[in-house]
């Protein structure tokens, strides 16, 4: 339950991306060297190490997904069913924050969902291999990026601070141990869902680059960690 996560990414995320894109997707910085076998054997290994990322992803985007959604449609449930006001508040910010939950999960997918962007069949010419290239290696980037998120500050200070907000509208509308109730199982949870973030990408990419050096990708895009959405561009 990374909410205000989610806030900063789609509000931050999506700004960003508009400016990265002509950067992200414009003709790769192609090393000299680059022969058309390497081009061949560079595409099937990002291709084989997304496609490999694909199963941890899918179990913990719809786990937390279906967790999250189920948690609203419970709350929503115990709200309509409240006997007074307090629970009622309670129920609702809780319904909210399970909401946010599953849009998190939905706008924000991780990046191996995303392993077909810029390939758009057929690629046949150079420049079209290359272009495809050139966004699977940044997906393998930010795909490594989201895998680390659990060791950053900010992931984990955007999980208390959202969480002590809801806390606090509930103590607001209720008193002190209905916002205890919703601040620390949603601080648990958040954590929770950081911890259990899939850290294959982290591995797949060290092993990319020590056996392809130097990567395609333009740097402009690969430092775009807020970059959530994906935008791709077809020449």
């Amino acid at each position: 339950m990374t909410k205000l996560h989610f806030f900063c990414s789609c509000t931050i995320s999506l700004s960003i991306s508009l400016l990265l894109t002509r950067s992200a997707y414009s003709a790769p910085n192609t090393p000299p060297s680059t022969s058309d076998y390497e081009i061949s054997s560079r595409l099937n290994e990002t291709a084989e190490l997304l496609q490999a990322q694909k199963t941890g992803a899918a179990y913990w985007e719809y786990g937390w997904g279906g967790f999250n959604g189920a948690s609203m449609l419970w709350s929503i449930a115990e709200a309509t069913h409240a006997q007074d006001y307090k629970s009622r508040s309670t129920d609702v910010v809780q319904a909210v924050e399970g909401l946010i939950g599953v849009a998190d999960v939905v706008l924000r997918p991780l990046p191996a969902f995303n392993a077909n962007d810029g390939c758009t069949p057929p690629t046949i010419t150079e420049q079209d291999r290359l272009q495809c290239l050139s966004v699977k290696e940044a997906l393998l980037t930010l795909s490594a990026r989201r895998a680390d998120e659990p060791f950053e500050f900010l992931p984990h200070f955007a999980n208390f601070a959202f969480n002590l907000a809801a806390g606090g509208i509930v103590w607001s509308l209720a008193d002190a141990r209905h916002a205890l109730t919703t601040f620390i199982p949603g601080m648990v949870l958040g954590e929770i869902q950081l911890w259990t973030t899939p850290q294959r990408p982290i591995e797949d990419l060290q092993r990319y680059k020590m056996q392809f050096r130097p990567m395609l990708l333009r740097e402009g895009y690969a430092r775009g960690p807020l970059a959530g959405v994906v935008f791709t561009l077809a020449f």
